[in-house]
């Protein structure tokens, strides 16, 4: 089994390789049918060595603490390998603006050549991330969905605590709509609509309003591939 990898556990976050290392790696030798991926529900195992300058890369999930954390650390692996070129699936109903904006802002400024692909839903919180791709790619059965900010209450709780929430959720939509209008054209109607419900977004109209740059089915080379769990 070769040193040279990065792997992730997404069941615990704790990056040691002393008492899980060799379950791991005899696991990844098991499921592995290429010498570059390993693959298993909670596991990510990518063999860094010789990676092409050109990867495919797959994400299905909630966005939060924790993917971020995931999305993040896979990407600096592949960027330490001199990858090029990330052509980035991303499946996702949303989750937490914070941590969406976060993710834009860290996968703009990456020194890459990044490609995002929408191949089913790419919904609230998600979207931002999308927007980062230098070229964004919808298939023509996909869907966005935008949306103003929402929280869920606890039965009884104090005035202070729902001021600041709705200071919270204010916060998050200036932050979020930033991102959004730098991308996106759509005319004023639909902006109205956003502003007090789910805006769904078919492919076609993605493409009018320049959510992506194309409609195409997401495409993997027969080069390195992974998925981020």
């Amino acid at each position: 089994m070769n040193d040279n990898l990065l792997y992730h556990s997404a069941s615990d976050d704790s990056f040691t390789q002393d008492k899980t290392w060799q379950s791991i790696a005899v696991l990844a030798d098991f499921l592995s049918p290429t010498p570059n991926v390993f693959i298993d529900s909670r596991i990510v195992l990518i063999n860094m060595e010789n990676l092409p300058s050109e990867v495919w890369c797959t994400f299905s999930g909630v966005i939060n603490e924790v993917t971020q954390n995931q999305i993040m650390y896979s990407f600096c692996g592949a960027i330490a390998q001199n990858v090029q070129t990330i052509h980035f699936l991303i499946q996702s109903p949303g989750g937490r603006v914070s941590d969406g904006v976060a993710l834009y802002n860290y996968l703009v400024a990456l020194p890459i050549n990044l490609i995002t692909y929408n191949a089913g839903a790419v919904q609230s919180a998600a979207v931002l991330p999308f927007l980062a791709g230098k070229r964004r790619i919808a298939s023509d059965t996909a869907i966005f969905m935008i949306h103003k900010a929402g929280t869920i209450i606890p039965e009884r709780v104090p005035a202070w605590f729902l001021r600041q929430r709705a200071d919270d959720l204010e916060m998050d939509d200036r932050n979020s709509e930033i991102i959004l209008k730098k991308y996106i054209v759509m005319p004023g109607e639909k902006w109205e609509k956003y502003q007090s419900m789910d805006l769904l977004i078919s492919a076609h109209e993605a493409l009018q309003f320049s959510f992506v740059h194309e409609l195409s089915a997401f495409k993997p080379a027969d080069r390195a591939m992974f998925h981020i769990t």
